[in-house]
């Protein structure tokens, strides 16, 4: 377990002990006073096992709809000891600064169309995922060309709608209107970096 997660279910039972504290001395009924222990205790309880998620762990949520693969692994089920098999895969959208890993339950026929998918990149070939309407997971090829250029694509695209929109905010003349936008700019800038 890391030291963030222990720092952090430390904490919640810190602000837990106090609150235990401030109730002792209440004058309230025991009977209100136990259950506001107990559910907040309920709270810790999920707070920890939820900070699994913050770990590193992969997660079993839905993928996006359109992501790039990066690596994938898979474990077949395993009948005699009654293990269901998993798909890992670590995924990355435009949106996201870096890859997550997602868990998805073992279907034969994700593992074939993984391992095309594996034989593509070796050939120097980016794998494009996209989920259709039934859940189904479909690759396509992309060079890495083609990928650098839609990146840029869509980063002027949204540069250009941005400064469009900032504009017509704005709707300021000469030097208010300077201002106006360089304002949005660092508003911008800090909404981008965070």
């Amino acid at each position: 377990m890391s030291s963030h997660v222990v720092v952090l279910a430390l904490a919640y039972a810190f602000v837990l002990f106090v609150l235990l504290l401030l109730l002792i001395r209440a004058r309230l009924s025991l009977a209100l006073r136990l259950s506001v222990v107990l559910v907040a205790s309920g709270f810790y309880l999920l707070h920890y096992f939820s900070l699994s998620g913050l770990q590193g762990w992969p997660v079993d949520s839905a993928l996006p709809e359109e992501f790039t693969l990066h690596a994938w692994r898979v474990q077949e089920s395993n009948p005699i000891e009654g293990q269901s098999g998993y798909v890992y895969l670590w995924v990355q959208t435009q949106d996201w600064d870096a890859p997550r890993a997602y868990a998805l339950p073992y279907i034969s026929a994700l593992h074939d169309r993984l391992e095309t998918a594996e034989a593509r990149r070796r050939e120097g070939h980016l794998q494009e995922g996209r989920m259709d309407g039934s859940g189904t997971i479909q690759f396509s090829v992309r060079t890495a060309a083609a990928s650098i250029a839609s990146i840029a694509a869509r980063a002027v695209e949204r540069r250009l709608d941005h400064e469009t929109a900032l504009e017509e905010r704005c709707g300021a003349v000469g030097g208010r209107k300077l201002c106006c936008l360089f304002f949005a700019w660092i508003a911008s800038v800090l909404q981008s970096a965070s």
